[in-house]
């Protein structure tokens, strides 16, 4: 039950978007759950799992936007764009993810699955040893960080077939919020994916160019 107080101005505003839109209660939940993740610093054994913590925190935000935006697909069709907006959801947080790897160390956290560690020959402890020193990265380390582009780029390519099924007015600042965080990427390559003792950043004229 929604208060009446001012403390509850934000539940309150929520709630009417909710109704107005029809969002699922499910994705909010789900992003409740990404949060807990974060404040709890799961450890992520398997890619999948780190899927799992990605549509939390970040696809979510992207199923949001999407029933406040709107879309132009038939209903029974409308999994295409839901889908296609969790895709750029992940890729966005696997971009993060791939540029904050230092920082996260340091903070006691790595992001980074178990199962890509150990297919590049490094691992969770290593990360931590690294980041907290900030010691520039070794080459086992630098393909992981590569590898999660690689996947985070699938996303990318995947999302951009959804910009077409949103509203005109909707598609030059998704596609622009695309083309920006995959430059996190070009980034992170130009520099030798050295995610540790660099942090990259798409500057403004870049980030115009792209717009």
């Amino acid at each position: 039950e929604l208060g009446a107080g001012p403390e509850h101005a934000i539940d309150r505003a929520f709630y009417a978007v909710a109704a107005r839109t029809g969002l699922p209660q499910a994705v909010a939940a789900r992003l409740l759950d990404g949060m807990e993740q974060d404040a709890r610093g799961t450890r992520y054994q398997s890619y999948e799992e780190l899927l799992g913590y990605c549509f939390n925190v970040a696809a979510t935000v992207g199923l949001m936007m999407t029933y406040v935006m709107g879309h132009r697909m038939p209903r029974e069709r409308e999994h295409e764009v839901l889908l296609r907006a969790a895709d750029l959801g992940i890729g966005m947080q696997l971009s993060n993810i791939a540029r904050d790897v230092g920082e996260d160390a340091r903070r006691g956290r790595v992001y980074l699955p178990d199962d890509l560690l150990a297919a590049c020959g490094t691992s969770h402890d290593e990360v931590l040893r690294i980041g907290g020193r900030a010691e520039p990265p070794p080459p086992e380390l630098r393909r992981a960080v590569r590898e999660l582009l690689v996947r985070a780029e699938a996303h990318y390519r995947a999302a951009a077939q959804g910009i077409p099924m949103l509203p005109p007015a909707s598609r030059l600042a998704i596609r622009s919020a695309q083309l920006i965080y995959s430059g996190i990427g070009d980034r992170l390559r130009a520099q030798g994916y050295d995610a540790v003792t660099r942090r990259a950043y798409v500057p403004l004229g870049a980030k115009l160019l792209r717009v």
